[in-house]
């Protein structure tokens, strides 16, 4: 068992963080991978406990056993649809009938 773990362990190389990397695969010097390039933002835990609490009415113990895929699809039920993307023909029609203003005009 001994000889098996040095074997699997051996070429294991410590990298930043704690996270282990294997040398065969990515090299020394890999840098950590992070999906999330550039700046990474808060997720808005208000914003959705105000949702989940006041609009869905759940009790603290249903929020927060919820995925998000499962309170994404509760929040698209109780939100108002959106209707079809207008066409381009509609909305050159819009802006025939509704022309802009320019300031002179005003």
């Amino acid at each position: 068992m001994r000889k098996r773990c040095r074997r699997f362990c051996g070429d294991r190389v410590g990298a930043v963080d704690g996270d282990l990397r294997f040398r065969r695969w990515t090299g020394s010097d890999a840098k950590p991978l992070d999906a999330a390039a550039g700046e990474r933002l808060a997720f808005p835990w208000e914003e959705a406990m105000a949702v989940g609490f006041g609009l869905l009415r759940l009790s603290p113990e249903v929020f927060w056993a919820m995925t998000p895929v499962e309170f994404g699809h509760a929040v698209r039920v109780r939100s108002p649809g959106r209707g079809p993307v207008p066409l381009r023909a509609d909305l050159v029609a819009l802006m025939r009938a509704f022309p802009d203003r320019s300031e002179k005009e005003a």
